[in-house]
């Protein structure tokens, strides 16, 4: 996966950035949650990509004559 990088030359925004990048990976570390997902995450969009493909598949699988 490519990071999200934002420049600036100002030196105020590099180092909010720096104190938000440090205060993030402490918060994952000191919760011992990996920063990558977890089998949740996987979960969720297992479900949430069925959601949408299985009503499409459908759609195009399943024939239906026209309403009256």
């Amino acid at each position: 996966m490519k990071s999200v990088k934002f420049t600036s030359d100002d030196a105020n925004q590099k180092q909010f950035g720096a104190a938000v990048r440090k205060n993030v990976n402490a918060y994952f570390k000191e919760h011992g949650i990996s920063n990558k997902g977890n089998s949740r995450m996987y979960t969720k969009t297992a479900v949430i990509l069925s959601m949408y493909i299985i009503p499409f598949i459908l759609i195009l699988a399943v024939p239906m004559g026209v309403w009256p």
